[in-house]
Formats: structure tokens, C-alpha cells, sequence
């Protein structure tokens, strides 16, 4: 602990958080390079002529990490004060790391990259094979000096890009689980003064993202509309989750929604004259609905776009897509 601690000015409280961040990377480090040393130690064949429940080499990591006997955790987990999952856990990345990531690896070492960052990398990407996982050693490696975030990012794109027909797998076994559910009253919520709900329902959306990005923008817009149609004083009282709520219950009755939005939008002019020349409106057309505009901020290389090249785009927003997903986001526009 650090001594003197309420005598420190501003520059000492500021020199002693970096040596803190440094000690605790040095400690983290030496935790992985810890849990390396024991599964080098339990790594030798337990033996043929195993009884039912014995020891017996398994695979914690990825593709090209040695297995390791599957027993031997509870005890250093215990000496970790640590669960027996959580260092099996450990155990996989660090694996990973040293095997499957050697940039990576040296990176965490040299105290550039936080341990749990590259852990994450790691775990992100253990389901490529070992050719693949260089992709995002690479990658991952020339960012190290960018925000946790934007490495995370950067991984979360490589992987797909590493293996896009089990990315496309992940998506069509995504989008089979879409629906709408509601949640069911428990008994005694209605009187909960902790967590009931006495007078609401919650109702899931689990939508494409095209969908969900639709859904989500009409309920803004009719929220809007509602409150134009307000007094001074009802928009000073209504929050916007009010409002969103009654955009959705009049969304519920698409007929009745039609018609307020169409009134809204286009209020009613006065009767055509149809005997009258002048009158701009006598022989007009009714109004077609105008496509709603979209706008997409996307990063990708030239090799993407031109399709020399498989790849990923990042739509800020909303995260990495295949080209092939792009047009999902405008279908309704």
C-alpha cells in the first residue's frame, strides 16, 4: 500500500498512479506467465489404462496449443483464491497468447498492452484455426498504442475477416432466433415495492439490424409528430419515454396510425375547385410517401470495395458488416 498517501500534491498523486499502472501490468503478466509454468508442468501423458473420472490430456486453447492434464486446476485456482473455471479461462489465454498470438504476446510482455485486453483477443479468436489467427496477430499488434476499444475493434474485425464463411454461419444461425416476446406477470409483482411492475408490460424486440434500425427511427418520428400536436403545458410535463411509449401504442393500430401521421403530415386543404383553372390542386395527384433518407459512415479498404478482396466494413454505429449486409440497412429507404 502506498504510505504518506494524504501528503502527496498533485504532481506525486500523478507520478504514483503511473508506476501503480505499471506495477499492476508487471503483476498481471507475471499471472499468465505463472499459469504457463504449471500447465508446462502437467502437460506429460497421464498413461494409457485410464479408469473412468482420471486424469487425461485436453485442449484449453485454440488450434496449435499443446493439451494440458485436465485435473490439475482446483489447486492452483485454489492457491489463486480464484475459481476452478476462471483459471481454466486464464489458463486458454494464456495458451493462446504464447502459441497462437506471438506478437500479441510480446506486446502484454513489454507492458505496451494491457493483460485483459489481449486476453480478450484471445478468447475472441480461438475458433480459428492457426493460419487464420495470424490475420489478427498482425493487426492487433500494429495498434497496440490505440485505445482498448479501438483494439478491440479492430479484432472483432479481423476474426471475420480471418474465416467469413463461419461469420456468415453465425449470422444465419442469429437471424433464426428473431421474435418478439413479452414478459408474464410473476406472482406478487403487482405489489413488489422493489422491483414490481404492477402497470407495465416489457416486450422484447429482437430484430435484423435493418429492422431494428427502421423500428427504432419511425417510433422517434412519430414521437415527434405527438409532440408537436401538444399544449405549452403537456410538453413541459412528458418525458420521452412517454412519448415513446404512446408512439408505439398508436403504431399498434397501423390504420389509426396511418390516418394521424397522414393528417399530420399533410394537413387537409381546402376543397379543389375543379371548375376553376387557376387552382393548382383541382387535377393534383394524391401524395405518393417520399423514401425516408439515410445516411452511412463506413470504413473500408479500396481491395474491399472494389471485391479484389473479401473483407469488412465498420459502420460507425453500429460495428463490422459484411458488404453483403449493407444492404439490409437501406431496403426501407
Amino acid at each position: 500500500m502506498i504510505s504518506g498517501l494524504l501528503d502527496l500534491d498533485a504532481t506525486a498523486v500523478l507520478t504514483a498512479s503511473e508506476a501503480l499502472v505499471i506495477e499492476q501490468r508487471e503483476q498481471e503478466v507475471d499471472a499468465l506467465r505463472l499459469v504457463l509454468q504449471w500447465a508446462d508442468l502437467h502437460s506429460a501423458d497421464p498413461g494409457e489404462g485410464r479408469v473412468l473420472g482420471a486424469d487425461q490430456l485436453i485442449d484449453f486453447g485454440g488450434e496449435g496449443t499443446p493439451p494440458v492434464q485436465e485435473l490439475c486446476w482446483a489447486e492452483l485456482a485454489i492457491a489463486r483464491q480464484s475459481g476452478v473455471v476462471a483459471t481454466k479461462l486464464l489458463a486458454a489465454d494464456a495458451l493462446d497468447l504464447r502459441h497462437r498470438l506471438p506478437l500479441l504476446w510480446e506486446a502484454v510482455q513489454d507492458l505496451r498492452l494491457p493483460a485483459w485486453v489481449a486476453r480478450k483477443v484471445a478468447s475472441m479468436s480461438r475458433r480459428l484455426c492457426l493460419e487464420a489467427v495470424g490475420l489478427v496477430d498482425v493487426a492487433v499488434a500494429a495498434a497496440v498504442d490505440q485505445s482498448p476499444g479501438g483494439i478491440l475493434a479492430i479484432a472483432e474485425a479481423k476474426v471475420i475477416e480471418a474465416d467469413i464463411d463461419a461469420h456468415r454461419a453465425r449470422l444465419a444461425a442469429d437471424a433464426a432466433t428473431v421474435g418478439v416476446r413479452m414478459s408474464t406477470a410473476k406472482p406478487g409483482a403487482a405489489v413488489d415495492a422493489l422491483d414490481g411492475e404492477p402497470a407495465t408490460r416489457r416486450v422484447t424486440l429482437k430484430l435484423p439490424t435493418g429492422t431494428a434500425l427502421d423500428f427504432n427511427s419511425t417510433v422517434g418520428e412519430v414521437a415527434d409528430v405527438l409532440f408537436d400536436q401538444l399544449t405549452e403545458d403537456e410538453r413541459r410535463t412528458i418525458t420521452r419515454g412517454e412519448l415513446e411509449a404512446k408512439a408505439i401504442e398508436l403504431l399498434a393500430n397501423p390504420h389509426a396510425a396511418a390516418e394521424f401521421l397522414d393528417q399530420a403530415n399533410n394537413p387537409t386543404p381546402p376543397p379543389a375547385d375543379p371548375d376553376d383553372p387557376d387552382d393548382p390542386d383541382a387535377d393534383s395527384p394524391a401524395r405518393k410517401p417520399k423514401n425516408r433518407p439515410a445516411t452511412i459512415y463506413l470504413s473500408l479498404s479500396d481491395l474491399v470495395l472494389t471485391g479484389l478482396v473479401p473483407g469488412v466494413a465498420r459502420v460507425e454505429g453500429i460495428g463490422p458488416m459484411l458488404l453483403e449486409q449493407l444492404a439490409e440497412l437501406l431496403k426501407n429507404r
